[in-house]
């Protein structure tokens, strides 16, 4: 992506499709059969963060939120992604994918559901969005 995100922005920047990134990872998750797929956020005061959720909530139909206890704000950070997921299991135990705003919060969600393993879904599907893709699938031992 180049230009500006807004005509506030008085410097053009080279940037990635964090719009797109959203969009595609939960195409991915829903092409595989996923219909209960929740995200990570990261800190909704980022430009990043608020579009790559845009994304998602764009792959589930432009709806404000699919369902709000699959929405679970990180920060960018492995622990967040672990407290993100933790919050997510108590919500909707029944959740069958994840896509994290980043591949360092996928690592950490991707931790939580290894030591809560009875809480996870017999195999979890994850999509993480950064600077290279990582997507893999959880399985339960």
């Amino acid at each position: 992506m180049n230009g500006r995100r807004t005509e506030a922005e008085p410097v053009p920047y080279v940037d990635s499709d964090n719009i797109g990134a959203g969009r595609t990872a939960v195409a991915h998750l829903v092409a595989r059969g996923r219909s209960r797929i929740a995200t990570v956020t990261g800190p909704l005061d980022m430009y990043v963060a608020r579009a790559r959720l845009g994304g998602y909530r764009a792959a589930h139909g432009g709806r404000p939120d699919p369902d709000e206890a699959l929405v679970a704000d990180g920060d960018f950070t492995e622990e967040g992604g672990r407290r993100a997921m933790r919050e997510l299991l108590d919500r909707s135990p029944d959740l069958d994918a994840v896509f994290a705003a980043s591949d360092v919060m996928a690592a950490g969600a991707r931790g939580c559901c290894g030591r809560r393993a009875a809480a996870c879904p017999r195999t979890s599907r994850s999509s993480g969005s950064t600077t290279r893709r990582w997507r893999g699938s959880w399985t339960r031992r």
